[in-house]
């Protein structure tokens, strides 16, 4: 019940605020000629992991805690993914907590 509360009171804020925002239709990211995929539940994050000035990709498995690091080659605009890294400390996978 609470979620429906807050949605409403952030629907109302943005009315408030001049409307409801416009969103462009979604895309799926691609990972070489596949869509990129993490299976178990991914929560993606967008930063500029290396400084190249390029927005990356990083992506934690809820279910399973491991951490994925997608470089971006292309651009802002029109990222190009290919290939990610699992994210490791020496031998052993940097993993968080889930569940």
């Amino acid at each position: 019940m609470k979620r429906a509360v807050l949605g409403l009171a952030f629907c109302g804020a943005l009315a408030v605020l001049g409307g409801m925002p416009e969103l462009e239709p979604g895309v799926y990211l691609t990972n070489g000629s596949s869509r990129l995929s993490v299976a178990y539940t991914p929560a993606p994050t967008v930063l500029d992991w290396n400084n190249d000035g390029k927005k990356d990709l990083l992506v934690g498995q809820f279910t399973e805690g491991n951490v994925w690091l997608f470089l971006n080659q292309g651009t802002d605009q029109q990222p190009v993914f290919n290939g990610g890294v699992l994210l490791q400390d020496g031998p052993a996978p940097i993993c968080t907590s889930y569940g």
